[in-house]
């Protein structure tokens, strides 16, 4: 196995990677690349060849492989530069690791937000951080790799991870029903990375409010494609991030899909360092370490937002990563509030509602393991630090929109370009309605607004989501059997308390979305680790770690079975069309007739400028785009309320902005007015008649019968 020989002196120390050690990291690649391939064949008739599938997943992966592993080893790099403050800790390493993704995140806003996401900087971002890791690997003389072994418990991980793989190397948007085709990926998480690449600044944009969020792992996202020389011409399908094969933003996802594996390895490394400071025996220590990562990643919800572009993987990473610090008694108290400042900033750079949901858990580990007198010395550095990491978000935020979070706390900074009418229909579609009691039952039951026929998504919008599977009444069990045991007892409550405040802020403080409660598997998985190690009698520990295993397994084939019917069961089409397919390409007019994206792309002339109406999702259009967010003033909606009944003034005030064409979703338009989240101008009386003046419509898409988009030639 691989270790480091100690030596006396000044003679540098050996690192001998063994036979045994090599064949330790390679099995599991390589039982990891088969089960991918077998899952790779689901849904096809005929099953394809095995051999073609193999070659898809070694192929596709090489690129993004290389994406991940650069900007990994680059987050190692940057978290050496507090590699003193916790060099004593037996799990420096992945403390190292998650500072330096968090430090990775909030030098790529800086740079972008100053306008230098350019090539020579970007290039230059990542290879600061590969030089000051092989500066640190230089320079130690001892210690360097830990010779802990492994669990092999780390083996129940392959068919979730086999999931994560073959997901993520499918073309964005293709996957998973409970993101609707991935709709927030395809016209924010991705669509402003383009943005930011075509103007090479990350900024604030009026037709996107999502541009305002902190946009840490956007970024990260956006500089993938600048480290890689991507074509810049616009925002369009072929360009950025989608250019050529589509290959980086393959990458964006492996990157989000890696984060996923960090988060499972640190929850683990959590477990491990909490048992072996209550002097459990590390081997036992190391077992219980693999259950807590295992079942984070064997959970549904881990494998469908992690192999999507999405954000909530950089929350669960650096969160963990926050928790481990806490812990950590041989990090002295300054540097424990400092350096949980950095994670936990990062983490609400990546998402800003890790503010209600980490914050909370580090929190309470961080305070009710330290003595009362060290309080002080944790939370003041604490306080700056945290403030410092979100700078970067305030500042653009400050300059742009006058409101430093935007769009937040309105009623206190102001509400920028947006009118009150808009401020409250976003407020009021981002908070629940309903009154406590319909709150706790939409976090423990299903939602009291909704019927049998809603999608399971909409009616189990709480844990009991099936995408949960079977965590968190676990959780709680283990949580009871921690309480009880006298290693994990003040470790468990915390947690505990933690996992609470979590249930509370998201009842409170959310509009009551199952994802959000993604980062509640930090706590809940840990539980499960905790319990198993608070278990003294080794008779007793086998029952128990076999049911864990159990539910290791149920999360498993729930995992399984959620991508097995992707797509009506065909869940693999997009692994072997590729992004190109999203595009419509190779071409055929019965694709055009079947789909808007790959009409407008092959069959509108270049220079063609279309306005989306309804529509928001316009990654994959390589034609430029007039595009907006419901919750934005559009220029159609600005000019309704200008020229009450003139629809030509409607026609031309797209015209204006140099739209050549208009696609129109007439649907969504209707879902989104029963809502109340579209602007009240664009009533779906006021469009149709609108539409009426502009002729016949170039092309008609149907779906179950009823006419679902429709593309017209506006006129001069």
């Amino acid at each position: 196995m691989l270790y480091t020989r100690r030596v006396s002196g000044h003679e540098p120390a050996r690192t001998d990677i063994s036979a045994r050690a090599v064949a330790l990291w390679a099995a599991p690649i390589i039982a990891l690349v088969a089960l991918a391939t077998l899952l790779g064949t689901i849904g096809h008739e005929p099953t394809p060849d095995p051999l073609m599938a193999l070659g898809l997943i070694v192929l596709g992966a090489s690129g993004p492989v290389l994406i991940v592993g650069a900007l990994l080893l680059a987050s190692l790099g940057y978290g050496s530069v507090f590699r003193r403050a916790y060099d004593d800790s037996p799990e420096a390493w992945t403390i190292q690791l998650t500072l330096g993704l968090a430090l990775l995140i909030t030098i790529t806003l800086s740079v972008g937000t100053l306008g230098l996401l350019i090539a020579p900087v970007s290039i230059g971002v990542v290879l600061l951080g590969l030089g000051l890791l092989a500066r640190q690997v230089m320079a130690r003389e001892r210690g360097a790799w830990s010779g802990a072994r492994v669990s092999r418990l780390w083996w129940l991980a392959l068919p979730s991870g086999a999931v994560l793989l073959v997901a993520a190397l499918s073309p964005p948007g293709w996957l998973w029903d409970s993101e609707f085709g991935a709709f927030d990926v395809l016209s924010y998480h991705l669509r402003l990375p383009q943005e930011w690449l075509a103007s090479g600044r990350i900024g604030a944009s009026e037709h996107n409010v999502y541009s305002y969020l902190p946009s840490g792992i956007e970024g990260v996202y956006a500089l993938i494609g600048s480290m890689t020389l991507a074509p810049t011409d616009g925002a369009g399908g072929d360009s950025g991030l989608l250019a050529g094969s589509g290959w980086r933003a393959i990458g964006a996802q492996a990157l989000h899909a890696s984060m996923a594996l960090v988060s499972a390895w640190t929850i683990g490394a959590f477990v491990r360092r909490a048992l072996t400071r209550a002097e459990v025996d590390a081997v036992h220590a190391g077992r219980c370490a693999a259950i807590a990562g295992v079942v984070f990643l064997a959970t549904p919800w881990t494998v469908v937002v992690g192999s999507l572009a999405y954000n909530e993987m950089g929350v669960t990473a650096l969160g963990a990563g926050a928790m481990l610090v806490a812990i950590e008694g041989r990090i002295r108290p300054l540097w424990r509030g400092g350096l949980c400042a950095v994670l936990v900033g990062g983490a609400c750079a990546a998402k800003p509602t890790a503010i209600f949901f980490v914050a909370p858990v580090v929190g309470v580990l961080l305070l009710g393991t330290a003595p009362l007198k060290e309080w002080a010395r944790i939370l003041v550095p604490g306080v700056v630090v945290g403030i410092l990491m979100l700078a970067p978000w305030t500042a653009r935020n400050a300059v742009s929109a006058g409101n430093p979070v935007f769009p937040q706390m309105t009623g206190v900074f102001g509400s920028a370009h947006w009118t009150e009418e808009q401020v409250e229909r976003y407020q009021g579609a981002h908070r629940f309605e309903g009154g406590l009691a319909a709150r706790a039952q939409t976090l423990l039951w299903t939602s009291p607004d909704s019927s049998e026929e809603d999608p399971s998504v909409k009616r189990w919008r709480g844990a009991i989501n099936p995408q949960f599977g079977v965590i968190f009444p676990a959780a709680l069990l283990a949580g009871i059997i921690a309480l009880f045991a006298r290693p994990t007892r003040r470790v468990a409550a915390l947690l505990l308390l933690g996992l609470g405040a979590q249930a509370i802020a998201w009842m409170m403080l959310t509009h009551l979305q199952s994802r959000f409660l993604v980062p509640s598997l930090l706590p809940g998985a840990a539980l499960l680790g905790l319990a198993l190690g608070g278990v003294r009698l080794r008779r007793s520990r086998g029952p128990l770690l076999t049911a864990w295993v159990i539910v290791i397994a149920a999360q498993s084939v729930m995992t399984i079975r959620i991508f097995a019917s992707q797509r009506s069961g065909r869940p693999n089409f997009g692994l072997f069309g590729g992004v190109g397919m999203m595009r419509g390409e190779p071409y055929d007019p019965e694709v055009g007739r079947a789909d808007p994206t790959a009409f407008i792309n092959h069959e509108l002339p270049e220079g063609s400028r279309i306005a989306m109406v309804g529509a928001s999702t316009a990654l994959y259009i390589t034609h430029d785009t007039l595009v907006w967010t419901t919750w934005d003033a559009s220029p159609l909606g600005d000019a309704m309320g200008d020229a009450q009944d003139d629809v030509n003034a409607w026609t031309r005030a797209l015209v204006e902005r140099d739209a050549t064409h208009a696609l129109v979703d007439l649907g969504e338009i209707r879902r989104l007015r029963r809502s109340g989240w579209i602007d009240p101008r664009l009533t779906p009386e006021r469009v149709s008649r609108w539409l009426e003046s502009l002729g016949e419509p170039i092309q008609t898409w149907a779906s179950g019968g009823r006419t679902r988009q429709i593309l017209y030639r506006l006129g001069e």
